[in-house]
Formats: structure tokens, sequence, C-alpha cells
């Protein structure tokens, strides 16, 4: 209700389109204002997927990161020690986590941006797949593929030089 308020009646935000920041012709719509206007109910849209999945995975790495901080305070070992220790670890798990999803996420992406009318990678694929372009296609899909791999092994790198745990392969 509040999302057709806001672009009804208040005409706060567009429902779909594209207008670009700069160089638009004169009389349609340009500057930081209209653009942040189209932008909104895509990011909405790509940012409710990834916080349902990650608030799950948060709430039981929380309790199980209490349980194993609380073990390890009870065996002896320093509280502050243990406390960067596991906040350390969890920290690596999640930059991982991410990085694994930027794939899932970068095809999610494309999807989003079909439905809004969006430039850019999304509607290179919709245009090369329609007009039977398999090259284009092709290149932009293994563009898409190298950069979440590229991506993933970056992250893994910085994660096993911080955490010597994460160097096992």
């Amino acid at each position: 209700m509040i999302g057709a308020y806001l672009v009804a009646r208040a005409g706060l935000l567009r429902p779909a389109g594209y207008c670009p920041l700069v160089s638009a012709p004169a009389g349609q719509c340009h500057g930081p204002v209209e653009w942040l206007a189209h932008l909104v109910w895509p990011a909405v849209t790509l940012s409710i997927f990834f916080a349902a999945i990650y608030s799950r995975i948060l709430r039981h790495d929380l309790k199980q990161a209490g349980r194993e901080r609380r073990a390890r305070i009870e065996d002896g070992e320093d509280a502050q020690h243990v406390r960067r220790d596991v906040r350390r670890s969890y920290g690596a798990v999640y930059a991982k986590r991410i990085a694994r999803d930027f794939g899932f996420g970068l095809g999610f992406a494309l999807l989003v941006e079909s439905v809004f009318g969006l430039p850019g990678l999304g509607e290179t694929v919709v245009i090369s797949r329609f007009s039977e372009d398999g090259h284009l296609l092709a290149g932009a899909l293994v563009g898409a593929t190298v950069l979440a791999t590229a991506v993933s092994l970056i992250v893994d790198l910085v994660v096993a030089v911080l955490d010597p745990r994460f160097r096992r392969f």
C-alpha cells in the first residue's frame, strides 16, 4: 500500500523505466532525483530476496557463535581473545558466502533489469537472445561468469591471507 501511494498518489517513485542521470534530451527526465526515483523499486526487489536469506542464516550463526563463545570462555580462554577470534571467523565465513552469492545476484540483477526496463547487461542478454545474436549473448554470459569467478577468487585469497584456518582446500 505504501508503494502504491508513493507511485500513484505522491508521484515520488516510478514503477518502471529508466531516467538517465545526465545527457538526456531537453524536456525529458534527467537529474539525480528522477534517476533515483526510477531505481528504488529495482533496488528493493534485489534487496528483499537477499535480506530474507541472510537474516535466517545470521540468526542461526549468532546463536551458534554465542554457544561457541560461552563454551570457550568456560574452558578458561580469555574473553577478549575469544570474542575477537569468533568475529574474525564468522566475518570470513560471511565474506565467502557473499562472494559465492555474487554470481547468483548478478543473474538475478539481469532479471530485475529486464523486468524494470533498465539498460545494462540484462538488456544486452535479452536483445541478443531475441535477435539471435549468439556471439553477443555468449560474450555477455562469459563476461558475467568471469566477473563472478574473479570476485570469488579474490575474496578466497583475502580470507586465506587474513585467517589461516581457511587456507586448507
